[in-house]
């Protein structure tokens, strides 16, 4: 019985804590960086700003729910890693890119055609 247990435990807690996503700490971009350009999406309920180092880019948006969505992109490696940040929780979470661009989509159709090169709303704001 207590294998069981355990084997239950096993392959059902410890799977559903990986998918849920690892919690991470993002670098100190608002510091670092350099603000590039900013996007209003949605008649203004959902705000991007893009951050610029010599190492790294990242596009912080913020969405009408107050949930943030980071996409960082590694100037040296080229890699893009995906990011979530609820308003319910201080907790930055890394998703993968399909699990982020389902999130996102479910949050802003206008913000994710842009990012996909789509017709959108979005205007750049100066």
């Amino acid at each position: 019985m207590k294998r069981i247990l355990a084997l239950s435990v096993l392959f059902l807690v410890i799977p559903a804590l990986a998918l849920a996503g690892s919690t991470v700490k993002l670098p100190d971009f608002e510091k670092e960086a350099k603000v590039t350009d900013r996007l209003t999406c949605s008649n203004g309920s959902t705000q991007m700003t893009l951050y610029e180092t010599k190492s790294y880019d990242i596009e912080v948006t913020v969405m009408k729910s107050g949930n943030t969505f980071y996409l960082l992109f590694d100037d040296k490696d080229g890699q893009e890693r995906f990011f979530m940040k609820t308003s319910r929780d201080s907790s930055v979470l890394e998703l993968s890119h399909e699990e982020w661009d389902k999130k996102v989509r479910a949050e802003d159709d206008n913000y994710f055609n842009n990012l996909h090169k789509k017709s959108s709303d979005c205007k750049r704001v100066k």
